[in-house]
């Protein structure tokens, strides 16, 4: 979102004044970026309400571009980058509506050719979750290892291999043994996803993990240009004759 005196509806007023001057210029750059800030803030707070407890890298992810003397435009969006899925991929389709991008992870089991291509994963009725309801990352990280998906970290890999996998299959004394298996046929007798079998004494019990579906599509449910543009319209006015005002 790119925030100027246009949008706010102050381009005919500033454009009357003397922009030569510098209480002008620094006032519509002061205006410009207190904006901004105010923007971040009110999109951070739509996304509580728009998702079922977001993560803090999500909260984290509304940057500001402030604005300069050079370039009197503030943006305010969603990182492109981080040390995870840049949130600008998962958050698009939450603010315009349809198809969800791929994970990381759904793109490393793909590659081994456990997620079939044009398929999603979502959790399984056995999969352990995180605070935030999400897969929890070591259950993500012990089925890519598991299937020799996992990065190398470091220069070490984090693969399980054939000995990591039998070690983990016959389990210790107080660790019952297990083993993960991808179900690809839909006409199998259990459903397309990753499953785990764990040894139990005198039973061995297997429950989903991960289910294999097709490409979620989301509808449009967090209000980032509605919530900005209407912050955007009550604080620059007052923010810009607060700059005036030095």
């Amino acid at each position: 979102m790119k925030i100027d005196c246009k949008v706010v509806g102050m381009d005919s007023i500033i454009e009357r004044l003397d922009f030569n001057s510098p209480i002008i210029k620094q006032a519509h750059i002061y205006a410009l970026n207190r904006t901004g800030y105010d923007v971040m803030d009110a999109t951070i707070e739509e996304m509580r309400h728009a998702f079922d407890r977001p993560t803090p890298y999500t909260l984290s992810s509304i940057r500001l571009d402030k604005a300069t003397a050079s370039k009197l435009v503030a943006e305010i969006g969603p990182r492109s980058y981080g040390g995870g899925t840049p949130q600008e991929k998962y958050l698009g389709p939450e603010i315009w509506g349809g198809e969800r991008n791929e994970k990381r992870s759904e793109r490393a089991l793909q590659r081994t050719g456990i997620l079939p291509q044009g398929m999603y994963t979502v959790p399984g009725q056995g999969a352990k979750l995180d605070a935030f309801g999400n897969v929890s990352r070591g259950t993500y990280q012990q089925i890519l290892s598991w299937f020799d998906s996992a990065e190398s970290k470091l220069g070490r890999t984090m693969n399980m291999g054939d000995k990591g996998r039998a070690k983990a299959m016959k389990g210790t004394r107080t660790k019952w043994g297990y083993r993960y298996f991808a179900v690809r046929n839909p006409n199998y007798h259990l459903a397309m996803g990753v499953w785990r079998r764990t040894t139990v004494p005198g039973r061995s019990d297997i429950e989903p993990i991960l289910m294999f579906v097709k490409k979620p599509v989301y509808q449009k449910r967090y209000r980032f240009y509605e919530v900005g543009l209407q912050v955007a319209y009550e604080m620059f006015r007052r923010h810009f004759y607060e700059g005036m005002r030095g």
